[in-house]
């Protein structure tokens, strides 16, 4: 499956994650996009052999988000994307 969504979630509005079948995408008050889809290079975060036909890619544009993927955790901040 591919896909994108785009969220905006207020601060301190509780708990707030994306789910994915190549990792979790947790929330801190902010303004993301994340895509889900087939790997070709670039930027988005790649891994084991298992999940090499797919690629997960966030972008942040205001706050952060916390990514773990592949048994590590990214944190991300406006303006950069992984």
């Amino acid at each position: 499956m591919e896909g994108e969504i785009r969220c905006e979630v207020e601060p301190k509005v509780g708990f707030f994650d994306v789910f994915t079948e190549l990792g979790v995408i947790s929330v801190h008050g902010t303004k993301f996009t994340v895509q889900l889809k087939a790997r070709e290079g670039g930027q988005a975060m790649g891994g084991s052999k298992r999940k090499a036909a797919r690629a997960l890619a966030v972008a942040v544009t205001v706050g952060a988000v916390s990514v773990n993927y592949d048994g590590r955790e990214y944190r991300l901040t406006a303006g950069q994307s992984k």
